[in-house]
């Protein structure tokens, strides 16, 4: 009977051993999880050296139940800093998880520039989901690190979401293009400028106007002249002016004479950069009838910076009648600027002006 309990002890001992060795292994993943999101920062750094030279495995789901369910943020940064520590290539898919499984933006953003920092592009899958995010921040960083890492996956996903039936996927789908655009999404972008949102179209003018797209110009003059919405055709004007668009003159002189007051004064700045003398015509018969002091201004900036009074018609309305000393004065010296003969004749009755600025200038 001795004889055949003794060869069980040593096989007993053995397992005592294994068992022991892995509660200290436990032990140690806990003491370490405990160092890093509750320590001291000495007991903090020591435990992240560690883990840069031992890379313990059976820490990493600690560290990743501490992101997804802390309720503490500074615990969750560090447990973030200690994933950093890992090789990511080693650990990539648990970041990957953390991203989709995460529900806390300002963790999504720490997540993302980890990722951003990694190149590697095995991320690309998961990142491109974030350009959806109903948080911006989390939207920018994902587009800056899918700009960083540069891998054309990322397409396919936006052009889903510029199909997207809701018009809000579809402005998330021109912020990336913003930032991303290639020229095999310019089809896209076009179409956008045609949405039936106007916040869509207001977005894809940004877009045009952001890469400098003077290719979009076509549409752009179409939307300055009958967009249905004001803000849309203002915005359409600017990049009128941006890119010195020579034919849009007429559109310009159209919209010179809109009832809306900003679409006529963004007009009248684009025109006063133009300074094209054909427009002068147009532009002197709009100051005869402007009713806006800031308009009337740039108007006649715009008839000086041409040299040419576009037959003085405006120049001398103002001149003449105007209630504003400030513009009859300044009309006053467009006579002298323009040096146009016919101008002589428009400052005789002004030597009569009841201010004696405006005789001044005569």
């Amino acid at each position: 009977m001795r004889n055949k309990v003794l060869p069980i002890l040593p096989a007993l001992a053995a397992a005592m051993l294994v068992t022991s060795v892995q509660a200290a292994g436990e032990q140690t993943a806990a003491s370490l999880h405990s160092a890093i999101v509750r320590g001291a920062h000495e007991e903090y750094e020591s435990s992240v050296r560690y883990i840069e030279t031992k890379r313990p495995g059976d820490l990493l789901p600690l560290l990743k139940d501490t992101v997804l369910n802390d309720g503490d943020m500074e615990r969750k940064d560090r447990a973030i800093d200690a994933l950093s520590r890992y090789p990511f290539r080693s650990v990539s898919p648990l970041w990957m998880d953390l991203l989709r499984q995460s529900s806390s933006f300002p963790v999504k953003k720490r997540i993302i520039d980890v990722m951003a920092a990694s190149d590697d592009r095995r991320v690309v899958a998961a990142l491109v989901e974030e350009l959806a995010s109903p948080f911006s921040t989390v939207r920018e960083s994902t587009i800056k690190a899918l700009s960083k890492l540069g891998d054309d996956r990322m397409f396919p996903y936006i052009l889903n979401m510029a199909r997207n039936a809701d018009p809000i996927y579809r402005v998330y789908a021109l912020e990336a293009i913003y930032h991303l655009y290639d020229r095999r999404v310019g089809y896209l972008l076009r179409d956008l400028l045609k949405d039936e949102n106007k916040s869509v179209r207001y977005y894809a003018l940004k877009c045009t106007e952001h890469n400098n797209l003077a290719e979009n110009m076509p549409i752009v003059r179409t939307l300055a002249l009958s967009d249905p919405n004001w803000e849309v055709r203002i915005k359409s004007i600017e990049l009128i002016r941006k890119f010195r668009d020579a034919a849009s003159i007429h559109v310009l002189l159209r919209a010179l004479t809109d009832m809306n007051r900003d679409i006529r004064m963004a007009a009248a700045l684009a025109l006063l950069e133009f300074r094209s003398p054909a427009a002068s015509s147009a532009v002197s018969a709009q100051l005869a009838v402007e009713d806006d002091d800031a308009i009337k201004e740039l108007l006649i900036d715009a008839l000086i910076a041409t040299r040419n009074g576009g037959g003085f018609r405006g120049i001398e309305r103002v001149l003449s009648s105007d209630a504003n000393v400030t513009l009859r004065i300044r009309a006053a010296l467009a006579c002298g600027d323009i040096g146009d003969a016919r101008a002589i004749s428009l400052l005789m009755p002004a030597l009569s002006d009841a201010d004696y600025r405006v005789r001044a200038e005569t």
